[in-house]
């Protein structure tokens, strides 16, 4: 069993490995990767998660990366604890809503909304990254504002479920003042995250709540810091984040008297990094449980072990809402225990929930849905309407954090309003870039020569898309997503090395190869990819999607991954049997006279001769392809031979792919392209058609003769979250 951890150089994950090491019989790991993209904590929190499972005697091998998708690759299950912006960017999300008379914490309210409008995206782009490499693996959410994260992972399809500690929290602290074991007590826990009531606390099927506020209700009360008289008055225990609703103004005005739980966790972090680097240490220190997130180490190893094992046990879990609280719509995301097993969460039936909680939810689940719509469309008038419907924010209140979030962008990330994307398209013979809006309206556009990085260097072909990336945004606007679609990116190490080769183009940044740019080209919007492409343009390749997040594609190395075709191939061939032609060493062929007479030559060893010396550069050696159609557009039996052979590799390859996929016999798109292809070739588009009426006869050809940085473009837009109208006039403007 392989688990990931992205976000794995938080603080917080010595606590999580305890937990893994611990329950090591609940969850048997293999493998744990910690996944973050900064090197030195990874280099101090790795080490100590080996020295913690070594004293504990639990087996599984542990490594990091700072690559995402190799750290994701073949995993079970991929948790996710991350913070974009760091600690710089919560101080923010709990000062300057302050300034506006708002409550200034980083899940709820304006701070929470600032947090979401930054997560949301990043952990979207996350999740397709890991539907591409682990397509069956499930996703646990830890990240915050949990419950607005998961709603955008399930709304986009993703195999997740969200997770708190709270829930888990009041379980053990319910067990501690009964004086009984944690898992005797369960609880009636009903709401959303950070919203939730605990209406019954059940000890062997009976009701001990009451006594438990008439003996403990003081103790409870100080826990939660509210009032007494309050928590017998809602004959509940709410949880503590209700206390920003029901004490908001008290709240705001303690929150402005002293400093900010930003900067106490960060002078934490820095005290907890310390003693991390001691390598005597191997086990999680107490200073941790200053950190928060108690518990989560259990609620995670439950969760993952229920999903992962189908066990079907109950766990308190945010998940779709699917008429559990009929007054909700389906697809708003709760919070309540769940039945989960190998298919996901099921939430359980719960009794009505009382009109003196219900309001709140209601309201806070639109302004979920709001702050959602606000995450993946942007808008200035958006991030206002999400305020407006937070209950503790009246109009004064919230226009005034809105245009404060709108000028305190975060530096590298688009200003509130403007969402942008760069989509890069680069083939072997020329390349596209396009900087694109959230709504499909493109901003600007470059076209240049070809991404050869194997000829040229990493270093420079990276250097030539800088300069037509500065070409299609001469401002230098900040991008939130990179969508590069490379040629010559054929393996998901050089994927990799290219990724971090554009880090900081974007707030994100994904990189595949250009096939991938076709395949979505061809695709329709909205829809589950399902389908395969075969490009044939300079060279040949074929990959293709299919439900669920699986991927299958070809090495396309060339003849040493045994591939056959492309333009420059066919010339190559083209010229190899004139050449044996003139020699005397093959028969004849048509293409003997064509193939210099293109270039003005009198004979085949002066057009070899030419080639060899230079005279007729490299560049030009794609022209000898056409020539080749023409020829056999003729009836020689060479050149017809020759395109035969194309024809029935695009359609092997095709065909396979399918077959890898599971879509042989089902209906899915064959999406055709690249030069060649796109040519239309009547020998070889027909050959081609009838090659897959007969091999894969439910298969619906589509030949795409656009720019293929429309498939950039339309990635980076569902990198975005952005909808169908969006796709729509994107393709519009092509």
């Amino acid at each position: 069993m392989k688990l990931a951890v992205v976000g794995g150089g938080s603080t917080y994950t010595p606590e999580l490995i305890d937990g893994f090491a611990r329950l090591c019989g609940t969850l048997p790991l293999d493998e744990l990767v910690l996944v973050d993209p900064d090197a030195h904590r990874l280099g101090l929190i790795g080490p100590l998660a080996r020295r913690i499972f070594a004293r504990q005697g639990h087996p599984g091998r542990i490594t990091w990366t700072g690559g995402l998708d190799a750290g994701v690759d073949g995993a079970d299950a991929v948790l996710l604890q991350l913070r974009v912006g760091g600690q710089a960017a919560r101080e923010q999300d709990e000062t300057w809503p302050l300034e506006c008379g708002c409550v200034g914490q980083e899940t709820t309210g304006a701070g929470g909304l600032a947090k979401a409008l930054r997560t949301v995206p990043v952990v979207l782009d996350i999740a397709e990254r890991v539907r591409r490499r682990s397509p069956r693996a499930w996703i646990v959410d830890f990240t915050n504002p949990v419950g607005i994260v998961t709603r955008a992972l399930l709304t986009a399809g993703h195999r997740a479920v969200g997770l708190c500690n709270v829930a888990i929290g009041f379980q053990r602290k319910f067990a501690a003042l009964l004086g009984v074991a944690p898992e005797a007590v369960s609880l009636d826990h009903v709401g959303l995250n950070h919203l939730t009531w605990e209406r019954a606390v059940r000890v062997g099927g009976t009701d001990v709540l009451p006594g438990l506020l008439a003996e403990h209700g003081a103790a409870v009360a100080a826990d939660l810091r509210m009032p007494r008289a309050l928590l017998d008055r809602l004959g509940v225990v709410p949880s503590y984040y209700l206390r920003y609703f029901y004490q908001h103004d008290e709240v705001v005005r303690e929150l402005r008297e002293k400093p900010s739980r930003a900067a106490e966790v960060a002078a934490l972090e820095r005290e907890l990094l310390t003693m991390y680097a001691d390598p005597a240490l191997d086990e999680k220190p107490g200073l941790l449980a200053r950190r928060g997130g108690a518990y989560y180490s259990e609620a995670a190893v439950a969760l993952t072990a229920s999903l992962l094992g189908g066990t079907g046990e109950t766990q308190v879990v945010n998940a779709f809402n699917r008429g559990t609280l009929p007054f909700l719509p389906d697809d708003a995301v709760i919070e309540v225990p769940a039945a989960v097993d190998a298919e996901g969460a099921h939430p359980l039936p719960v009794r009505p929930l009382e009109p003196l909680f219900a309001g709140l939810v209601a309201a806070v689940t639109a302004y979920e849905h709001l702050a959602l719509r606000a995450a993946l469309e942007g808008g200035r008038n958006r991030v206002f309407e999400a305020l407006l419907a937070h209950p503790p924010h009246r109009p004064d209140r919230a226009r005034r954090p809105a245009d404060g979030r709108a000028d305190r962008a975060q530096p590298g990330a688009p200003a509130m309003g403007v969402r942008r994307a760069l989509a890069i398209d680069a083939g072997n013979s020329k390349t596209d870039v396009i900087l694109v809006d959230a709504s499909g309206a493109v901003l600007g556009s470059a076209r240049g020569g070809g991404f050869r990085p194997q000829t040229t260097g990493v270093r420079e072909a990276v250097a030539g898309l800088a300069r037509l990336v500065a070409a299609a945004n001469p401002d230098g606007l900040p991008v939130e997503h990179v969508r590069a679609c490379l040629a010559n990116a054929d393996l998901p190490a050089e994927e990799e090395r290219l990724a971090a080769e554009l880090s900081g183009w974007g707030r994100t940044v994904t990189v595949a190869n250009d096939t991938f740019a076709l395949l979505r080209a061809g695709l329709p919007d909205g829809a589950e990819p399902r389908g395969v492409a075969v490009v044939c343009g300079a060279g040949t390749n074929c990959a293709g999607l299919a439900p669920g997040g699986r991927v299958h594609r070809f090495a396309a190395l060339g003849r040493l991954s045994g591939d056959w075709g492309g333009g420059v191939h066919l010339g190559e061939e083209a010229l190899w049997w004139a050449a044996r032609a003139d020699d005397g060493r093959g028969e004849p062929t048509a293409l003997e006279a064509a193939l210099p007479a293109h270039f003005g030559l009198p004979s085949v060893p002066a057009l070899i001769e030419a080639l060899h010396l230079g005279t007729v550069p490299p560049s030009r050696r794609h022209e000898l392809a056409p020539v080749l159609f023409a020829v056999a557009a003729a009836g020689d039996p060479v050149a017809r031979s020759l395109v035969a052979r194309q024809a029935e590799e695009v359609v092997t390859m095709a065909r396979v792919a399918l077959e890898r996929l599971g879509l042989a016999d089902e209906a899915a798109r064959v999406v055709l392209g690249g030069g060649v292809l796109a040519a239309r070739h009547p020998l070889l588009h027909d050959a081609v058609l009838s090659g897959l009426a007969e091999r894969a006869p439910r298969a619906e050809p589509v030949v795409v003769t656009v720019r293929p940085v429309l498939g950039a473009g339309l990635l980076a837009l569902d990198g975005m979250g952005a909808g169908v109208g969006a796709c729509a006039r994107l393709r519009g403007w092509f």
